[in-house]
């Protein structure tokens, strides 16, 4: 191995070091920010349905424009976007695709995807799979992401008191 390539590589395991460094101080803000365990939940999981469902970069001003309406923690719903990371991207398209196509027979017709031959009907019913998949995937994550960060955050919170019980019965 050549010194440009162990270079290279120690880069490369810098970065990832970084990243991971980057990710673990995301998650140890989620869980001290201070609003209450509901609304932090609520964040994170709009975030994860955000960060899933298509919205081609517009993800942080859908959340700002959702938070007009519903109380909710902003943070933790950027932090929750965070589920949607180049590493999951295409397994989340490919689960998407799947999920879609195994629900086909509830949205439209066997009789209308036969008729259609030509090439755009063929891609305007793959994009309804993908679309119909897609929404049910996020929703299924934001659900399920929502009461995972609930437990953690109540968790969390009763082991802080459980330390702050314990540091003031030392200290008297």
């Amino acid at each position: 191995m050549s010194k440009q390539q162990k270079l290279r590589k120690g880069r490369e395991k810098h970065i990832i070091h970084r990243n991971w460094i980057r990710l673990r101080n995301w998650i140890r803000k989620l869980f001290h920010l201070r609003s209450t365990p509901h609304q932090i939940a609520l964040g994170f999981a709009i975030g994860a349905f955000i960060g899933i469902f298509p919205t081609f970069g517009l993800g942080f001003l859908v959340i700002s424009a959702i938070a007009v309406f519903i109380k909710f923690n902003v943070p933790a719903a950027f932090i929750g976007t965070a589920i949607a990371n180049p590493f999951l991207g295409p397994l989340w398209i490919f689960l998407s695709y799947k999920i879609g196509s195994y629900f086909k027979p509830f949205f439209h017709s066997d009789a209308n995807i036969a008729a259609a031959s030509g090439t755009m009907s063929k891609i305007f019913h793959a994009g309804l799979d993908y679309l119909v998949g897609n929404t049910l995937l996020s929703g299924f994550l934001a659900l399920a992401s929502y009461f995972i960060v609930l437990r953690m955050v109540i968790w969390i919170e009763e082991k802080k008191n459980e330390r702050r019980e314990k540091y003031s019965l030392n200290k008297h």
